[in-house]
């Protein structure tokens, strides 16, 4: 079981190295409409104009089936963990299950969105949100891996000092802040794959990228 959760985890990342890989390539309207790539084909077609950044694009949505495919297995893994440990007596972890419904949750809302951000030519604001919701899949789905590998739910077993996790928690938040600050940076300056666009946030990317870089130390130290 454990293993079909780690897959989900690998790919859930790399759908994220591939996106990137579509907007610093500035091949983020290499298919300019959604579902399908271009009007009357779901796939590239030689008529288009977008040369090779069309199948950068289509390449990143193809590998949404694979997502899918991963994350129905999930389901399936934990349900049939929970029949096993039925059977045999075990106690119940209805946590697996919850948490192996974010990938396809996940996968379904990104879909969406990513047709949402093609729709509205890039904007900043939907781009942004398509990046930080995969980082909260991922978050999800690292829950998922590690709760995988406890024998039970019960008793909760603390295996450092209190302040320790304290200082864990911060640097949850503080890792929140980098990556949040980090989407705005990129928002606020032609740094995203699509330099040609007037669409910004109205920050000055200086600024934050100051502000950016000052939360990434923070967030070094603490580590």
């Amino acid at each position: 079981m454990r293993g079909v959760y780690i897959a989900n985890l690998l790919a859930q990342c790399a759908i994220v190295v591939t996106g990137a890989v579509v907007r610093l390539t500035g091949s983020g309207l290499g298919c300019p409409t959604w579902p399908e790539c271009v009007e009357g084909s779901y796939a590239p077609t030689a008529r288009q104009p977008q040369a090779w950044h069309k199948y950068v694009e289509f390449g990143n949505r193809l590998l949404t089936f694979v997502l899918v495919a991963l994350a129905v297995a999930a389901i399936v893994a934990a349900i049939v963990d929970a029949r096993r440990r039925r059977s045999s007596g075990a106690a119940p972890r209805p946590v697996l299950l919850w948490l192996a419904c974010i990938p396809i949750l996940g996968t379904v809302a990104q879909a969406v969105l990513g047709g949402v951000t093609v729709r509205t030519g890039l904007h900043p604001a939907t781009v942004s949100a398509h990046f930080l919701l995969s980082m909260v899949v991922i978050a999800g789905t690292v829950a998922l891996v590690v709760r995988s590998s406890d024998v039970a739910d019960q008793p909760v077993i603390r295996l450092v000092p209190q302040p320790v996790v304290i200082l864990s928690w911060v640097l949850v938040a503080v890792s929140a802040a980098v990556v949040l600050l980090g989407v705005i940076v990129t928002g606020s300056g032609p740094y995203s794959g699509d330099a040609a666009s007037e669409n910004r946030y109205s920050f000055d990317p200086r600024t934050v990228s100051w502000l950016h870089a000052d939360v990434v130390l923070l967030f070094l130290g603490l580590l």
